[in-house]
């Protein structure tokens, strides 16, 4: 009988981890400029309003932490006959290969320019305006 409960609770307690479909996405780090900070957002929230998972980047400005706008990077066209979370493509790098394009990486190895020359722009004008 205790061994019945000690392999239940086993059972019950370690192998649930085991049946997730994918890990959580890595934090990926902020890239800053003038200013102005670009976040990778993984999750979908009613704030963002965006239709997916991943893909996404919102820009603040640092001074007064106030979300400036939403940058869809890439869009993920879902099937209907898989289920969603296995289908999200999560950004897995960013890095600012000069002060106007930020490079995107996802999970897929896909690469994507963004330019961020109007947001830098702006925090240039709002500096001159001081």
């Amino acid at each position: 009988m205790k061994r019945s409960f000690v392999f239940l609770l086993f059972l019950v307690i370690l192998l649930p981890p085991c049946f997730c479909k994918r890990t959580e996405p890595k934090k990926v780090p902020s890239v800053i400029v003038n200013g102005i900070e670009f976040r990778v957002v993984h999750f979908y929230n009613p704030e963002n309003k965006t239709p997916q998972n991943g893909g996404i980047i919102e820009v603040y400005t640092i001074s007064s932490n106030t979300k400036k706008d939403t940058i869809i990077v890439y869009t993920t066209e879902y099937s209907n006959t898989k289920e969603k979370d296995i289908q999200d493509v999560f950004i897995t790098k960013m890095k600012l290969l000069n002060p106007t394009i930020l490079q995107v990486t996802n999970e897929k190895k896909q690469v994507f320019l963004v330019n961020i020359e109007k947001y830098v722009q702006e925090a240039e004008n709002e500096k001159m305006v001081r």
